[in-house]
């Protein structure tokens, strides 16, 4: 069966069955939300098509938390396996070269995707011919912390996942001892939670995100620390954080902190269930659509641009033929995101610095 599943690039004990139909799910979610935010498709299709693309626009968004729990989790897990061949630099460079690759392709076709749209059309999503200050800044990931305006909706993810993932990177190389570690998390977690939440200024940086990623964090050590007693530990500063988060969230509601705490608890419970039992067809388009997720929430934006362009100077403006486009939209994020997975995610693995390399160093 692992053979059969070779068009996946992953062996299928690799992959993990909860983690990848909630990635499946975030991605599709992040795209409809941004299909009936921007531009005027979403405004032409009708009843009771329009109300399901208002409540999209409204609470798509908070799917963000679930990307971000996700992270914290599978960043520990990777941490667990190879914690000591690896230094704080290689650690931080290595994910930047993960990152990067697609990213970089992606600001490329957007650019390219909003100089067609500007030449038909002056809406305000499309935001104002780029410039190499700002190519620049995002390709570095500081584009936020600067106040360069956005070349793709959800570009400002790419760079606090980075922020997150080196913040992460330097509590487990400074702090060697799991207690220290685990207290410093949840201190963490709750400064986060009771300061920087309350402001939205810190939102360009990653201790405003801190609830969600500290959550996945705890949640894997809880589940998945060889040590018992560090499980305990863990699991009970995740009880004591998801308390305190639900007293903040009962006296300020926030939707975002209460999903996070669902897909945390999620992941505690059934975070590492492998995919046993299942139908195979049904295992490779999950596991097949979890691969090209991330290539899928990068991408569509540019589609977004064309798509709204198409509509506007080509077919005739007409409900149905709005609901095709979108429906095209949606399905070409994901055809394109197998290229972007296939040319670029897979080859560009090769850049990254090996614990052999850095073993021979030593």
């Amino acid at each position: 069966n692992i053979k059969k599943m070779s068009i996946t690039h992953t062996p299928l004990q690799h992959q993990l069955l909860t983690i990848d139909l909630l990635k499946v799910f975030a991605a599709q979610v992040i795209i409809l939300h941004h299909l009936s935010r921007y531009g005027i498709l979403s405004e032409m299709i009708t009843y009771p098509l329009n109300q399901i693309a208002n409540w999209f626009d409204l609470y798509g968004a908070n799917a963000v938390p679930i990307f971000l729990v996700i992270a914290g989790y599978l960043s520990s897990k990777s941490f667990q396996t190879h914690e000591r061949l690896y230094s704080f630099g290689v650690r931080i460079t290595n994910r930047y070269l993960r990152l990067a690759p697609s990213f970089l392709i992606i600001l490329i076709l957007t650019i390219g995707a909003a100089k067609i749209a500007r030449m038909f059309s002056g809406e305000e999503y499309i935001g104002n011919p780029e410039t190499w200050t700002q190519f620049l800044a995002h390709l570095f990931l500081v584009h936020q912390i600067f106040e360069v305006e956005s070349i793709f909706a959800g570009a400002w993810y790419v760079a606090i996942d980075w922020q997150l993932y080196v913040f992460l990177t330097l509590l487990l190389t400074v702090l060697d001892r799991f207690i220290f570690r685990v207290t410093a998390l949840f201190v963490c977690i709750i400064f986060s939670l009771t300061y920087f939440n309350q402001h939205s200024q810190f939102d360009v940086y990653f201790f405003y995100f801190l609830v969600p990623y500290g959550l996945g964090i705890l949640a894997f050590w809880a589940s998945q620390e060889p040590n018992h007693r560090h499980r305990h530990l863990a699991l009970t500063f995740f009880t004591v954080a998801n308390i305190a988060i639900l007293i903040t969230t009962l006296f300020n509601p926030n939707i975002k902190n209460a999903l996070s705490i669902c897909v945390a608890l999620v992941l505690l419970l059934w975070g590492n269930r492998q995919y046993q039992n299942l139908y195979l067809r049904i295992t490779q388009v999950i596991v097949w659509l979890s691969q090209r997720s991330y290539g899928a929430f990068l991408i569509h934006f540019s589609l977004i641009l064309l798509g709204n362009t198409l509509f506007n100077q080509v077919l005739e403006q007409t409900p149905l033929n709005a609901l095709i486009v979108i429906l095209g939209i949606c399905f070409l994020s994901w055809a394109c995101a197998h290229l972007l997975y296939i040319w670029v995610e897979l080859p560009s693995r090769r850049l990254q610095i090996f614990s052999t390399q850095l073993l021979h160093q030593n």
